[in-house]
């Protein structure tokens, strides 16, 4: 009985913000992550926290071709056996030979259009009336941004910024690597 209240004590901590979250990525984790460059949109973004530091994808072990995962927002797990929750805002981290907008060509759902940010092509997913997601190419990181709207997405990759510190807010993004040379980051 007393373990189950304390597992809703520290369930409603974690949905309603009021747990101790980073305002900031950590940035004495990510700098010793070298497989591929990692990029978030800073401690705030579109109105949302940054509520999910990456730390848990890197943190012992890295898996070639796994994401790493920065979060912002909230949500609230729903009912059944195993709940879970999707947040606002997620900026999925992965390198470019796992994912690419190569990987759609001939597969059922293919972008939509594309558009150019930052000096980068982005591919947008979704049709006229939903959208689904933006996917990016940058050296040797494939950036894919889930959100509520395409102008909230874009929103993300203008402050988008590598963990590093090489690439700053509103500065181009490097040009991506050829399929060839990035294999080598999923071995």
């Amino acid at each position: 009985m007393i373990a189950g209240i304390l597992a809703l004590v520290v369930l409603h901590q974690v949905t309603s913000g009021e747990g101790r979250w980073p305002t900031e990525p950590r940035h004495d984790l990510h700098p010793r992550f070298h497989r591929f460059r990692l990029f978030h949109a800073g401690p705030r973004v579109a109105g949302l926290p940054l509520t999910d530091d990456a730390r848990d994808d890197i943190a012992s072990q890295y898996y070639p071709g796994r994401p790493v995962t920065f979060g912002y927002g909230f949500c609230s797990p729903g009912d059944g056996d195993e709940p879970r929750c999707q947040l606002p805002l997620d900026v999925m981290n992965y390198p470019s030979c796992e994912q690419n907008v190569a990987k759609y060509v001939g597969a059922a759902l293919i972008p939509s259009r594309y558009l150019h940010l930052r000096g980068v092509r982005v591919a947008v997913f979704g049709g006229a009336r939903t959208f689904d997601k933006l996917l990016l190419t940058t050296g040797t990181t494939t950036i894919i941004v889930y959100a509520g709207d395409l102008a909230t997405a874009i929103r993300v990759v203008r402050a988008l910024r590598s963990t590093d510190g090489r690439v700053p807010v509103r500065a181009r993004l490097p040009r991506p690597l050829s399929l060839g040379r990035s294999r080598a980051l999923c071995q």
